[in-house]
């Protein structure tokens, strides 16, 4: 399904809005396919088991939450560490880094990148606060959409966001604000009704609201595997019912009559002595429950997890594979799958920074034009163990001349820029050799033969 309205109207009216917001909200629409996918990862999705579910049968409900340990393993590995920008020479960088000050942009990216694997789309407003200092923030995108015309390069019309608001003994409305290069524009909507606010100018000059996507089709990460995570919690749901009917399970006599007595201490102390009324059959007595075959469930359970962290291409670190203390060229083939899903990731989320930071960098003080080419590199870190017994075998192979600095500085998992690291290495070789010589010159040095000394 599409994230964004497609339309051909292009005029802000109270008609056009009516009709964006009716489609964006109507049932099986946009914001319901948003709904459904944050109920996954808040562990809340549907769990009937209309066929399983027979009358007094137990019926467990577990959500086990791999959809939010998808998100947080996603997440974490593509920008768990800092973006880090390369901007050309000359370029005055100082206006971009006074904004990502106090991990700022960091929490900021994190944020977005988790609406991307849970939505495959995450939206950030750009604007003024009322001390006229621009500032960058999130929105909700079960909240916010894109209209898009109906042409072929599905130019943007607007983008609308809303709150809803509950006041006390009052109706439910819905509050938001509707984005144009040139305008804000303030609405409420109640029972379908829209009714326009304040109407303010766009001082940015451009949609201030910039689109964040997880990828080209702008599916979440577990988006495609949606039935089989339902699948997952129906059956740890099922098999727990099992464990649990053991404890529930029916007991039956043989060739006993007990009485309503007899039942009644049965049920008060678990525990009751019994004998047939004429002494002449055997009389027993047991408990009647399913077998359980334990190996069954538990393969079957292995094999669907397994199959949902492959197609979603997300590893799971709980598995065994990823246990010990295993090199970073053996940890990386398994993480194959994993790294193609972080570059793609990196690649949509690459043009969104930029976007951001050329919408800023003309409203700021001191304005700056920020072009494409003025960012010659924007580095995503994969967030995995640093191998640090590896760095140091390079380290001893440049020591004995088997390989140049260069090839060894970048080998380090610790070395992000082998230019800069090679250049403060060689400088901080340079300024201990300056105090070496001037150690020998300060020094005294006895003369032989004699008690007097030479200050060299």
């Amino acid at each position: 399904m599409g994230k964004f309205i497609i339309s051909s109207e292009t005029e802000i009216t109270k008609e056009n809005l009516t009709a964006w917001l009716n489609e964006f909200t109507q049932s099986n629409g946009i914001q319901s396919n948003l709904i459904e996918l944050d109920k996954y990862y808040q562990g809340k999705d549907d769990l009937k088991k209309a066929n399983l579910c027979q009358k007094k049968r137990i019926d467990n409900k577990i959500h086990v939450n791999l959809a939010s340990m998808i998100v947080n393993n996603s997440t974490n590995y593509f920008i768990g560490k800092p973006v880090s920008y390369k901007f050309k020479k000359g370029f005055d960088s100082a206006k971009i880094e006074n904004l990502q000050k106090n991990d700022k942009e960091s929490i900021e990216n994190k944020t977005l990148a988790k609406d991307c694997s849970k939505f495959g789309i995450a939206y950030e407003l750009i604007n003024y606060d009322d001390e006229k200092k621009i500032y960058y923030k999130r929105l909700n995108p079960i909240n916010t959409c894109c209209v898009k015309k109906d042409t072929i390069l599905e130019e943007t019309t607007c983008f609308f966001t809303f709150t809803i608001i509950q006041p006390l003994g009052g109706q439910p409305y819905k509050k938001g604000f509707v984005y144009t290069k040139e305008i804000i524009q303030e609405f409420t909507e109640t029972n379908g009704t829209v009714t326009f606010g304040e109407t303010k100018e766009n001082v940015l000059k451009d949609f201030p609201v910039i689109v964040y996507k997880n990828n080209d089709e702008m599916t979440g990460d577990y988006e495609k595997v949606t039935e089989m995570l339902s699948a997952y919690s129906r059956l740890y749901s099922s098999g727990f019912d099992d464990f649990e009917s053991i404890a529930n399970a029916l007991l039956i006599f043989y060739n006993i009559k007990l009485s309503e007595e007899d039942k009644k201490e049965l049920e008060r102390s678990g525990a009751i002595g019994v004998q047939d009324e004429d002494g002449e059959r055997e009389a027993k007595a047991e408990y009647i429950y399913k077998k359980l075959d334990i190996s069954s469930f538990k393969e079957l359970r292995n094999m669907l997890r397994e199959d949902i962290f492959a197609i979603t291409n997300v590893a799971d670190f709980t598995d065994e594979n990823f246990g010990g203390n295993q090199s970073g060229v053996a940890i990386s083939y398994k993480l194959i799958g994993f790294e193609n899903l972080r570059l793609d990731k990196a690649a949509f989320f690459k043009q969104g920074l930029i976007d951001r930071w050329k919408l800023i960098g003309k409203n700021i003080k001191d304005k700056y034009d920020l072009e494409d080419d003025d960012i010659e590199e924007i580095t995503f870190y994969p967030n995995i163990p640093e191998n640090v017994a590896q760095d140091l075998e390079y380290v001893q192979l440049w020591k004995q001349g088997a390989i140049t600095l260069e090839t060894m500085l970048s080998k380090l998992e610790t070395v992000k820029d082998v230019k800069a690291e090679a250049k403060a290495l060689k400088d901080e070789q340079q300024e201990a050799i300056k105090r070496t010589k001037e150690t020998i010159q300060n020094e005294e040095i006895p003369l032989s033969g004699n008690n007097s000394r030479l200050r060299v």
